[in-house]
């Protein structure tokens, strides 16, 4: 196994490497580890930043720039699986985790059945904005409803939300 190990530094992952049974570790392979491996750093450093505090909310996972620079070719069922990786370790952090996305973003970049069992933010800005419930037909438990509120004592447009706390 150690022949086929020359790019594994390269890929992020330095020499902590296991493999079970007959797994072959490819560059792709390698590549998704240090995918989840920095999913689970990311959320590390979440943690130490919020361990200060007390956190009444969930914790969000919010990737963004889909597409973009070093992640653009980051695939639909990697990213969910990162995703996992980084809402798992919020969790197992003592944290409530939750998915943040938009309509779209729900329907087209992500895939629900591997992020299962977290809560879920959906951003779905409306013509008619909380009179006119969102059309999005998968669950979420919080609804950012408009980007263009108005907050006493901000001079700017803000998101506003909608909280459903399960029971």
């Amino acid at each position: 196994v150690e022949n086929n190990l020359d790019f594994v530094h390269l890929a992020g992952i330095g020499t902590n490497l296991g493999c079970v049974g007959s797994v072959k570790p490819t560059k792709e392979k390698m590549d998704m580890l240090a995918d989840w491996a920095e999913a689970v750093e990311e959320a590390q450093w979440v943690v130490d930043v919020i361990s200060k505090y007390q956190i009444t909310y969930p914790v969000v996972f919010d990737y963004e720039g889909i597409g973009e620079n070093r992640i653009k070719d980051v695939t639909k069922t990697q990213r969910s699986k990162n995703a996992v990786a980084f809402l798992n370790h919020i969790r197992s952090a003592g944290y409530d985790p939750m998915m943040y996305a938009s309509k779209n973003g729900y329907r087209n970049n992500w895939d629900l059945n591997i992020i299962k069992g977290y809560k879920y933010w959906l951003a779905h800005y409306t013509k008619g904005g909380l009179s006119t419930p969102s059309d999005y037909t998968g669950t979420y438990h919080m609804w950012q409803y408009t980007q263009t509120g108005r907050v006493p004592g901000i001079d700017v447009d803000v998101d506003i939300n909608l909280y459903f706390p399960p029971n």
